[in-house]
C-alpha cells in the first residue's frame, strides 16, 4: 500500500515537472534565438513528438524483462530526470555559439540546414 502511494505521487510529480521543464527548455531557446518561434517552437514541438512515441514504442518491450522495476529503480530514474535539466538548460546556453555564428540573428532555414542533406 505504501508503495502503490509512493508510485502515485512520483508520477504525479514527474508529471508536473515535465510541464515546467518544456517550459523552461522553450523559454530559454527563445532567449538564444531572439524571440524567433518559427526557430524554436516547431522545431521543440517535433521533437518532443517523435521522442514520446519512441518512448511509447519501446515501453511494450518492457512487459517482456524477466524481472519487474522496483520502485527504488523508480526513484533513481525520476532523480535522472530532475538532474537531465540543468544539463538541458547548460547545453542550451553555450552549444548556440558552437553551431552559428556569434552575434547573427539565426531565422528558419539556416536553423534547420545542419540536418539537411544536399543532394
Amino acid at each position: 500500500m505504501k508503495n502503490e502511494r509512493l508510485v502515485i505521487y512520483l508520477v504525479m510529480a514527474t508529471g508536473i515537472s515535465s510541464v515546467v521543464t518544456q517550459i523552461l527548455i522553450i523559454r530559454e531557446f527563445l532567449a538564444q534565438f531572439s524571440g524567433n518561434e518559427y526557430v524554436v517552437i516547431a522545431p521543440i514541438l517535433f521533437n518532443w513528438l517523435i521522442i514520446g512515441g519512441i518512448g511509447t514504442f519501446s515501453a511494450r518491450f518492457a512487459e517482456r524483462l524477466p524481472k519487474q522495476p522496483s520502485v527504488n529503480l523508480l526513484i533513481c530514474l525520476f532523480v535522472c530526470l530532475a538532474i537531465m535539466l540543468d544539463l538541458q538548460v547548460f547545453a542550451i546556453r553555450f552549444s548556440r555559439n558552437l553551431v552559428f555564428v556569434q552575434g547573427s540573428s539565426v531565422g528558419f532555414y539556416p536553423s534547420i540546414q545542419p540536418f539537411c542533406i544536399e543532394i
